[in-house]
C-alpha cells in the first residue's frame, strides 16, 4: 500500500528506537521481556493496541503471546495462515500496513468491527526461525501509518527477535551463564551503533574478545562478481585485505557455499585450504555465516594461534551466536545508510521544489494579473503550464491609448529552460513593442535579439496584434504560431488568420508577413497555443483543429471569460485522465455591440 507521507526516517525516530532496543535487550527474564514489547511498540509507534502472537509449527497457526489494550472480548487468539492481519503476514513473509481495518478484505471474522483503525504487522523473525507475528493499530479514525512507521517497526520486530532469541536461549542454557552474558554485551554493543563502519568495526574486535583469536576478517558476497570480498579485517597482514574468495573457495567460501559453520584446525593440512594463504599464516581457523532474511550473505570468520587451543563446539556455537545477532544490526546499518541517503535525496527534492514554487509565482506574474478595462471590448486570458513552469504566455501590451499590442507566444520545451526563454521573449517584446511599427517590424527586432543571445536551441512561436481600439482595425503578424481566429457575427463563421512565418530564434534575418482587418461589433479574436490543439487522449487522438472551430461556433457564451472557460473545460473532458504534455494558453477579445 502506497505511504501516505513522507517515508523518511527522522533522527529522532531512530533515536527512540535506539533506546527501546536497549531496553528490552537489556531484558534476559522472558515474561519481562515480552511486556516490555508491548510497551517499546505502543510508544515508538504510537500505537493504543498491540499483539504478539508466537507462531505454533504444530498446526501451522499463530497464537496470541501477549497483548496490550485488545478488545475485552479476545484474550487469547488462534489464527490460521492467511487469517487477519498476522495471518496474512504468516503467508508472505512481509510486513503489511493497512488503512482502515474494518474495511480491509482481509480482516478476520474473530476480531469485532469498530474498534480497529488504521494498523500495520510484521514477522517476528531470528533469522530463519519464525518466532511470530507482532501488530500494531490505532482507533478509528486514527492517523495513518507510513511506510516510513512500517520500516520502523520492521526495525524494531529485528530486536525483538534478538531478545526473545537471547531471552529464550538464556533460560535453555543456564549452565552457559558466563558465555551468554558475554554474548549479549557485545551483540549490545553492536546493536547501539547504527552506523555501518562502526559495527563493522565492532563485530570484528568482539569476535576476537569473545574467541581468544588473533586475526578476525568479514567477507560480503558481491552477486555482482559472483565474489566474496573482504570488508573489513582486524589485525590481518596488508596483503589479505585484498583477498577475494570464490564461493567454495577455502574456509571463507565453503561456509558460503554450504550456509554451515565450519571448524578447520589445521588449515595447512587442511583439504580445502586456500593457495591465497601462505603456509604457517591461518593454524586454526573458524568462519559461520551471516544471513539476512534467510539468505547468506557474507562469512564472518576468525584464526587462533597454534599454541591455543583447538577451536570447539562451543566456541563454534559462541561465534554462530554472535553472527546470528551481527547480521541483523550489519542488515540495519546498512537499512539506516540508505535511509539517511534517501532523507538527503528528500531534503533537495524539498529545496528544489521550493525553488521551483517559487519561480512559479514569479513567472505567474510576468502574466497580466488582471486584463485592462477597455471600453468597448471584453477580454479574458487564461494560462496552464503542464510542469510547474512552463513556455507558454501571453500579454497585452499598452501602446497609446487606443491601441493595444495583443501576443500569443509558445516556447518550444517545457520547465525551467522554457520559463527562462519566455522571461526574455517577453521582456524583448516590452521593450520593442511599439505604436510606430508594425507587428512585423516588432517581429523581426525580438528575433534579431533572440538569435544573437540564444544557444539552446529553443525557439519561440508567436502572433502579435496591434488593435485599435476606437475603430476596431487590427493588423497581425505571426512566427509560426498557430493561426489566431476571427470570429464573425452574426454566424459564428470561423476565420483562420494565416501569414506564414519563421518561429523567432531561429534565422537572423528572417522575414515576416502581416495582414490586416477589421473586428466589427459583437465579433472576436481568439489566440492560443498548440497545447490546445495537440492536447490528446489516452488513446493518442488530439483534440484538433476542427473540434476547436466546432466549438467556437457552437458556443454562445456572454463573455470572453465565460468562453475561455467553457474551452478549456471542453479540452480537459476530451483528454481526461491522460497526463498533459504540453502548457495551454488563451487569450480571446471580443468587441462589444
Amino acid at each position: 500500500m502506497p505511504a501516505s507521507s513522507s517515508t523518511t526516517l527522522d533522527q529522532a525516530a531512530l533515536q527512540r528506537l535506539l533506546a527501546i532496543s536497549a531496553e528490552i535487550l537489556g531484558q534476559l527474564d522472558l515474561e519481562r521481556l515480552l511486556a516490555s514489547i508491548m510497551t517499546g511498540a505502543a510508544d515508538l509507534l504510537d500505537a493504543s493496541q498491540i499483539n504478539l502472537y508466537r507462531y505454533l509449527r504444530d498446526g501451522d497457526r499463530l497464537e496470541t503471546w501477549i497483548h496490550q489494550r485488545a478488545p475485552e472480548s479476545i484474550d487469547r487468539l488462534e489464527l490460521r495462515r492467511g487469517e487477519g492481519l498476522a495471518g496474512t503476514v504468516l503467508v508472505d513473509g512481509r510486513g503489511l500496513r493497512v488503512d482502515d481495518y474494518d474495511r480491509w478484505p482481509g480482516r478476520s471474522p474473530q476480531w469485532p468491527p469498530g474498534v480497529t483503525g488504521p494498523a500495520m504487522a510484521v514477522p517476528v523473525r531470528r533469522l530463519e526461525e519464525l518466532l511470530g507475528v507482532i501488530t500494531v493499530a490505532r482507533p478509528p479514525g486514527g492517523p495513518r501509518f507510513t511506510d516510513s512507521d512500517l520500516t520502523l517497526l520492521q526495525l524494531f520486530a529485528h530486536q525483538a527477535a534478538i531478545a526473545i532469541g537471547n531471552a529464550q536461549l538464556y533460560a535453555a542454557v543456564t549452565r552457559r551463564a558466563d558465555g551468554l552474558s558475554r554474548l549479549y554485551e557485545t551483540s549490545l554493543d553492536v546493536v547501539s551503533r547504527l552506523e555501518l563502519e562502526p559495527v563493522l568495526e565492532a563485530t570484528l574486535e568482539r569476535a576476537t574478545g569473545l574467541l581468544d583469536s588473533r586475526y578476525a576478517n568479514l567477507r560480503l558476497y558481491d552477486p555482482k562478481r559472483d565474489l566474496l570480498v573482504p570488508l573489513l579485517r582486524l589485525n590481518q597482514p596488508d596483503a589479505s585485505l585484498h583477498i577475494a574468495l570464490k564461493p567454495g573457495e577455502g574456509l571463507s567460501g565453503r561456509v558460503f557455499l554450504s550456509g554451515e559453520p565450519l571448524i578447520v584446525n589445521d588449515y595447512d593440512h587442511w583439504e580445502g585450504r586456500s593457495p591465497e594463504y601462505p603456509a604457517g599464516t591461518v593454524p586454526r581457523a573458524m568462519g559461520v555465516p551471516l544471513r539476512q532474511a534467510g539468505e547468506v550473505i557474507g562469512v564472518l570468520a576468525v584464526d587462533r594461534a597454534a599454541e591455543r587451543p583447538p577451536f570447539s563446539e562451543d566456541d563454534l556455537l559462541l561465534l554462530s551466536l554472535f553472527a546470528n545477532q551481527a547480521s541483523v544490526a550489519i542488515t540495519n546499518a546498512r537499512q539506516v545508510e540508505e535511509l539517511k541517503h534517501f532523507h538527503a535525496q528528500q531534503i533537495e527534492k524539498e529545496r528544489l521544489d521550493q525553488q521551483l514554487r517559487t519561480a512559479q509565482a514569479v513567472q505567474a506574474g510576468l502574466l497580466p494579473d488582471h486584463l485592462p478595462d477597455i471600453p468597448g471590448w471584453d477580454l479574458a486570458g487564461l494560462w496552464r503550464p503542464a510542469l510547474q513552469l512552463g513556455g507558454d504566455y501571453y500579454d497585452l501590451i499598452p501602446l497609446t491609448p487606443d491601441r493595444w499590442g495583443l501576443l500569443m507566444a509558445d516556447v518550444s520545451d517545457k520547465g525551467i529552460p522554457a520559463a527562462l526563454l519566455m522571461a526574455v521573449a517577453r521582456s524583448l517584446f516590452r521593450v520593442y513593442a511599439s505604436a510606430d511599427d508594425s507587428p512585423r517590424q516588432t517581429l523581426a527586432r525580438v528575433n534579431h535579439d533572440l538569435v544573437a543571445s540564444s544557444h539552446s536551441g529553443m525557439f519561440v512561436t508567436a502572433v502579435y496584434a496591434v488593435a485599435d481600439t476606437r475603430t476596431g482595425e487590427v493588423r497581425l503578424a505571426a512566427a509560426g504560431h498557430p493561426p489566431a481566429l476571427v470570429v464573425r457575427h452574426p454566424g459564428r463563421e470561423i476565420h483562420p488568420i494565416r501569414v506564414g512565418g519563421m518561429p523567432l530564434g531561429i534565422l537572423e534575418e528572417a522575414e515576416f508577413n502581416e495582414h490586416a482587418f477589421r473586428l466589427e461589433p459583437r465579433e472576436s479574436i481568439v489566440l492560443y497555443t498548440d497545447g490546445i490543439t495537440e492536447a490528446s487522449d489516452s488513446g493518442g487522438e488530439q483534440f484538433g483543429a476542427a473540434r476547436l472551430h466546432a466549438f467556437l461556433r457552437q458556443s454562445e457564451a456572454p463573455s470572453a471569460q465565460q468562453l475561455i472557460a467553457g474551452l478549456d473545460e471542453a479540452v480537459r473532458a476530451f483528454v481526461g485522465e491522460a497526463p498533459a504534455w504540453d502548457d495551454v494558453a488563451y487569450l480571446v477579445a471580443r468587441r462589444r455591440a
